[in-house]
């Protein structure tokens, strides 16, 4: 489960966010996957949580996983762009 900052075509974007990783990490308190792709067209800023969708009853709290940091992601990045 992740969730993740998709970026299709548009290098100098992530190259200006990654000049601000540290502060970008910090005020999300994780660690992101930071993914450039340069063969790709598109690049990618992620987090992703290891879990089991098969245990039902921790979908609360992957939902709620995905719904903090859903809210952090999007604060954060609109800082930044």
């Amino acid at each position: 489960m992740g969730c993740e900052i998709y970026i299709h075509n548009d290098p100098q974007l992530f190259e200006a966010l990654n000049l601000n990783k540290e502060a970008i990490e910090a005020e999300i308190g994780e660690s992101l996957d930071w993914m450039e792709l340069p063969k790709a067209t598109a690049s990618r800023i992620r987090l992703v949580l290891s879990c089991d969708p098969m245990e039902q009853e921790q979908w609360p709290k992957y939902f709620d996983w995905c719904a903090t940091n859903m809210q952090k992601f999007s604060k954060t990045f609109l800082k930044h762009v």
